[in-house]
């Protein structure tokens, strides 16, 4: 997929083109005049007026223009699409500005009417690719669906597929949203199958929730509980991870026949047409037929794939892609943020549960008994160690660093979560910021997200501001030919050295296009900085108090946003991180100054009786 974009710039308007790498792409835009390839923006432009050479010639890349209203973004024109559920015994109501202010049969109400069309959609279709932007509720528009659709008697049970780290996420939107039992198997092989033994008995359940992987080990299993209960709707979520049909796992999804299936991606189409395959095979919508899916998988890439080269086995372009177009346009409902914006509440939550590593676990624990053993003494002397100890526990599940282990993919619950949701951020073209306490955590995630050129607070006040005055001279110092600079070059130098450091990395964030993430000390962070460039933020770690918290969604949440915010709180389930967070909902807690030894009894008994709410 191409992302098209008319731009002015100083010698015109011309067209930005941004896809990801593909060398097919770039060797068509190599020929083309007035093509001009970024380094550092790494995207491509061309003339406006070359706008019908490059339809002709990169139409059978999907080409998408962004900046162009349509009524459907490359699928269903949404405008045919009721705003009012049609499922019998539900129903919204409106008021004038079309804003919801009460429904019936939903468990909690749609954010808009945008949604009620999504869940139309998956009610009267038995297959739908929802490739809306992320942050607009696809997960509640499957899950309330599939839950209409039991209460119509149509099916029992649903199979939902998601990454490793989003399967407690899915199980607290079940039950959230909706009145349905739902089951994550996960754990141990051992566990698994004792899980899926239980599973064969229960009737009880109605959403089987598993990772990719598992189900890539697993998927033998799950067929013997779809023999003994069958399992009639697949929701794939992040769907893009089975678009290889050749992989193990693009070939594992296909082994179960599931009535309904719902594919859940804010990137419908990621490198080539020939992705789609998958998607279209899954809804029984493949416009080939083969014997096997790996006769169907040669027939289809015979229809739209051309290949050339010296052995004529290299992909040199695409053909028929107008018909593929049709099919995918045909089954897919894609909204954007800016579409839908009156609709969505100006700051949206999500929660994200995931379970501490082994290595994390142990070191908690060991923490943790210290903590229990000091609160069994009840000496207000030791607030300020249990606060300490606490803090420690707070290291321990944000990142082993913390506590001078070094961090890696195995031993980090926190950093794949977080590292999930950056991607689809930046993905989808927004920006993010990321929140800690712990100067080691945000020393990693700099290092983890340096391709994304990260603007960096770390703590403290200091600066390397100039005068004016001295500014000037030392720029005369440094640049021999000053004098002879065109004065906006030299006032942008000047603005430099008289900026403080903070200021230089909010300005780099707000203002630089290569740079996709803000990583800041909560506490540094707190005020006077304006962060507007970004759409969501993501809380890796806790203060002590709502107050703190609160300031971190602020940053972005403020005069200026003009878009939806989505606040990502990521913790690990059971521990500190739960507790201290529930109580910072309840706009409770406490300084965090309780950490030093000089505060009252009055103040030691709070900080006391914190310890034990949340140990």
């Amino acid at each position: 997929m191409i992302k098209a974009k008319k731009i002015d710039t100083k010698i015109g308007a011309r067209v930005k083109l941004e896809f990801r790498k593909n060398e097919l792409i770039e060797r068509v835009l190599a020929t083309m005049k007035g093509a001009f390839y970024d380094r550092v923006t790494k995207s491509w432009t061309l003339p406006y007026s070359a706008r019908p050479d490059i339809e002709k010639k990169l139409g059978n890349f999907l080409l998408i223009w962004e900046d162009e209203d349509t009524p459907f973004n490359g699928g269903i024109d949404m405008s045919t699409i009721p705003i009012q559920p049609v499922v019998p015994g539900y129903s919204v109501e409106y008021n004038k500005a079309g804003e919801v202010v009460g429904a019936t049969g939903f468990k909690v109400p749609p954010y808009g009417a945008f949604q009620v069309q999504g869940f139309n959609i998956m009610v009267e279709r038995d297959f739908a690719i929802i490739g809306d932007h992320m942050g607009l509720g696809k997960t509640f528009q499957s899950i309330t669906a599939i839950e209409a659709r039991k209460k119509l008697g149509q099916l029992q049970r649903c199979l939902v597929l998601t990454k490793a780290t989003l399967l407690y996420n899915w199980r607290d939107e079940v039950e959230k949203f909706t009145d349905c039992k739902a089951v994550v198997l996960t754990g141990p092989p051992k566990q698994r199958h004792k899980m899926l033994i239980e599973l064969e008995k229960d009737t009880s359940w109605t959403f089987l929730i598993m990772s990719y992987e598992t189900y890539r080990i697993a998927n033998i299993s799950v067929t013997s509980i779809d023999d003994a209960l069958p399992i009639d709707a697949l929701l794939l979520d992040e769907a893009h991870k089975i678009r290889n049909p050749m992989s193990r796992i693009g070939q594992c999804v296909n082994h179960i026949y599931f009535k309904y299936v719902y594919l859940l991606t804010a990137t419908p189409i990621l490198n080539t047409p020939l992705e789609s395959f998958n998607y279209l095979k899954l809804g029984k919508k493949l416009p080939v037929s083969g014997s096997s899916i790996v006769q169907e998988w040669w027939n289809f890439k015979d229809r739209y794939a051309v290949y050339g080269g010296s052995n004529g086995m290299e992909l040199v372009g695409y053909d028929n892609i107008g018909e593929l177009r049709q099919v995918i346009q045909d089954n897919m409902i894609r909204r954007l943020k800016k579409d839908v914006l009156k609709d969505l509440p100006d700051v949206m939550f999500k929660d994200v549960r995931i379970e501490l590593t082994a290595a994390q676990k142990k070191i908690y624990d060991a923490v943790r008994k210290e903590i229990l053993a000091d609160l069994a003494e009840t000496d207000l002397e030791k607030v300020p160690s249990m606060l300490a100890k606490i803090t420690r526990l707070q290291q321990v599940t944000s990142a082993l660093d913390n506590v001078g282990i070094a961090t890696t993919a195995s031993n980090n619950a926190k950093l794949s979560a977080l590292m999930d949701i950056v991607e689809d951020a930046v993905e989808a073209g927004e920006k993010v910021i990321i929140f800690s306490k712990f100067r080691p955590t945000i020393e990693l995630l700099t290092e983890k997200f340096k391709k994304l050129n990260p603007a960096v607070i770390t703590g403290g006040t200091d600066s390397h501001a100039l005068p004016a005055d001295l500014a000037v001279a030392k720029a005369k110092k440094k640049y021999k030919d000053w004098n002879m600079w065109a004065e906006e070059d030299r006032q942008k130098v000047i603005k430099d050295l008289t900026t403080s450091d903070r200021q230089l990395e909010v300005y780099k964030f707000q203002g630089d296009d290569t740079c996709k993430v803000f990583i800041g000390s909560i506490f540094a962070c707190a005020e006077g900085l304006t962060l507007t460039a970004a759409t969501h933020v993501i809380n890796f770690d806790y203060p002590f108090n709502w107050a703190i918290y609160e300031q971190s969604f602020s940053r972005c949440h403020r005069l200026g946003q003009k878009n939806a915010v989505t606040v990502h709180n990521i913790m690990c389930s059971g521990t500190v991180d739960e507790k201290i967070f529930q109580i910072i909902m309840l706009k409770k807690g406490i300084s965090e100054s309780l950490l030093d030894s000089k505060v009252d009894s009055i103040e030691q008994q709070k900080a006391f009786d914190f310890v034990k709410s949340v140990i």
